[in-house]
């Protein structure tokens, strides 16, 4: 078997975005964390600021700025 390093050219694909929302903050949200309310997460998310692309989500994520005790991660 042959494996070979390819790199996929995603310049004609969407950018990723991932909403991080805080459930203290909107239990509301947390306690309907489903495909129904997506569209909730993500309004509240942009109102709050935050939202990453997936290279800013993978960075604060990885400085420790991201809680993932309490917060709720949606990628879209």
């Amino acid at each position: 078997m042959q494996y070979t390093n390819s790199i996929k050219d995603t310049s004609d694909m969407a950018e990723i975005r991932v909403y991080v929302v805080d459930h203290h903050n909107a239990p509301e949200i947390a306690y309907d964390f489903d495909e129904t309310n997506h569209e909730s997460i993500i309004a509240y998310a942009e109102a709050i600021g935050s939202v990453y692309s997936l290279e800013g989500f993978q960075n604060a994520f990885n400085n420790e700025e991201v809680n993932t005790t309490t917060d709720l991660i949606l990628i879209k």
